[in-house]
């Protein structure tokens, strides 16, 4: 540990002994987005720099912490980009803490590392984890362009929901880029491209309640019910444990008809598999699937027809009328999304309402006082789901129901950058251990055009690289970490690698094999 803290403290002080220099766009905000939302520019470096830490512009209150995920894809950039997950790949730096300074004031992020940067244009995107960012919109006396000797931001855009749908734009960055002279080299890269084969479709599972104001007013006030996580479903039983008290730390900036990411602390197991975030709508429903869908006409043929998801008190609700939502994790580790007196649109009554995630897939719903009277309540895989008929979940008795893991496709994600020294790493996913015969990464070049195993009785699988060489990994586990050193040999700087997993395992189809998506290496110093 006294070695982590002594190269800590050199780096430190070697930051500290080059001359620091920075660049001002504007902290002048007139807009916002949501939190968890994201940000996009483009960074030109006019000569080689080391990038160490940025001011942000963040809704995050006074003294309360939050992260950051820096993505930088060299060479690129941002316009015609920001609605594509597989262009960002994964953050160049993740989960840099920070603490709010407030609104219209710097919140100063200081990098674990520094980012050293060649000369050369960098599609830039800073996912704001636990807070929104404040931004200035373009075209209203505030430039696009910002610049000194060494660097240029051309701005910009933002979105909600990171690398999803159409972005608003021009906005621009309120922040500082902090840097001094000098880095360079060969920026490695890793991007992910391409689909896997062999998904299959989920289970069916579904259990609703309709209050229609009329015939059934809301009976739930002051209970709760418990879904117990059994690993291709969930068994229900009434009764919850009491509401946790939110404390003001984790605020969810929700508007009327709004959708939000929120990251969880731990990766959820679901109907939709492992999540590390759910889609939280202001109208009382929360999706394991990425979604804008902020639906407030609660229906049962949208229940069935839309994402998975858990409507909790599905309604017409409006939280930016008043209330507040927040979003905490407690000492037990538990994670707390609480509605608190969050009106119905063009109304005053207050509604309460928690939903407790556990990290073993346990979900409480605890009703305080309510004083709507029309709603849904319940949870559906969706996507086409059958009607099982409504339920009075008040005078239920415990019983199961199946939902089932969606089947995914196997998978190809980047886990480390290709530097030359270092063992660079790729997670496969998606693997079905126990019928998994075996695994296989194979490493070369790209086929002009991907060769179709739909003939050979493999729909969907593709074999996108020809195979230099060849690596074998375990399938005794859902993922698998597969890596490879790649030698401290300068002449490897600048050469491009593709690689690209496949299974043998005739649960995915007749011919026995399944193929994932392509990653793509261009190996570098730095």
């Amino acid at each position: 540990m006294r070695s982590l803290y002594t190269l800590a403290a050199i780096a430190a002080l070697s930051v500290a002994a080059s001359a620091q220099l920075s660049l001002t766009t504007t902290f002048a905000n007139n807009n916002g987005g949501a939190a968890g939302g994201a940000v996009y520019f483009n960074l030109t470096a006019l000569t080689s720099i080391n990038v160490v830490a940025l001011d942000i512009n963040t809704s995050l209150a006074v003294g309360n912490p939050a992260s950051l995920d820096v993505y930088l894809v060299p060479g690129g950039t941002w316009v015609g980009n920001a609605s594509n997950a597989a262009y960002w790949g994964t953050p160049i730096l993740a989960g840099q803490a920070y603490v709010g300074a407030g609104v219209g004031q710097p919140s100063n992020v200081v990098f674990s590392s520094a980012l050293p940067l060649a000369a050369g244009q960098y599609a830039v995107a800073l996912v704001n984890n636990g807070a929104a960012h404040a931004y200035t919109t373009g075209g209203t006396g505030f430039p696009l362009t910002y610049a000194d000797a060494n660097l240029q931001l051309d701005l910009g855009g933002a979105s909600n929901v990171p690398f999803t749908g159409t972005p608003f734009s021009p906005r621009v960055w309120n922040g500082t880029v902090y840097y001094t002279l000098g880095g360079g080299g060969t920026f490695a890269r890793a991007s992910a491209s391409g689909t896997g084969c062999g998904a299959a479709p989920l289970g069916d599972g579904t259990f609703y309640e309709l209050f229609d104001g009329i015939a059934s007013n809301f009976d739930l006030s002051n209970t709760g019910f418990t879904l117990n996580w059994t690993g291709n479903g969930y068994a229900f039983v009434p009764g919850a444990s009491a509401i946790v008290p939110p404390t003001g730390a984790g605020p969810i900036a929700l508007g009327d008809d709004q959708t939000v990411a929120v990251q969880l602390p731990f990766s959820l197991p679901s109907p939709q598999g492992l999540n590390n975030r759910v889609w939280l709508c202001s109208n009382g429903f929360m999706s394991f699937q990425s979604t804008t869908n902020a639906d407030f006409s609660e229906s049962v043929a949208e229940l069935l027809s839309a994402q998975t998801r858990l409507c909790f008190l599905w309604d017409d609700l409006n939280p930016g009328a008043g209330g507040t939502v927040d979003g905490e994790v407690d000492v037990n580790g538990v994670f707390h999304i609480t509605f608190t007196n969050v009106p119905e649109f063009g109304g005053t009554n207050q509604n309460n309402v928690q939903v407790s995630l556990q990290s073993n897939g346990t979900i409480e719903v605890k009703y305080g006082s309510i004083a709507l009277l029309d709603c849904l309540v319940g949870l559906s895989t969706g996507n086409g789901a059958t009607d099982p008929g409504g339920i009075d979940i008040s005078a239920a008795s415990p019983f199961m129901f199946t939902t089932g893991f969606a089947q995914a496709a196997l998978g190809l994600a980047v886990v480390d950058r290709p530097i030359i020294g270092t063992t660079a790493n790729t997670q496969v996913s998606g693997i079905r251990p126990a019928t998994a015969l075996a695994g296989a990464m194979n490493y070369g070049t790209p086929f002009p055009t991907p060769l179709d195993l739909t003939a050979l009785r493999a729909p969907g699988c593709l074999i996108y690289t020809q195979p230099l060489f060849s690596q074998g990994f375990a399938t005794g586990a859902p993922t698998a970490l597969v890596g490879i050193p790649i030698p401290n040999l300068p002449v490897l700087v600048g050469v491009s690698l593709d690689q690209q997993a496949a299974v043998a395992d005739f649960s995915y189809n007749a011919l026995g094999v399944a193929t994932s998506g392509v990653v793509t290496w261009l190996i570098g110093d730095v």
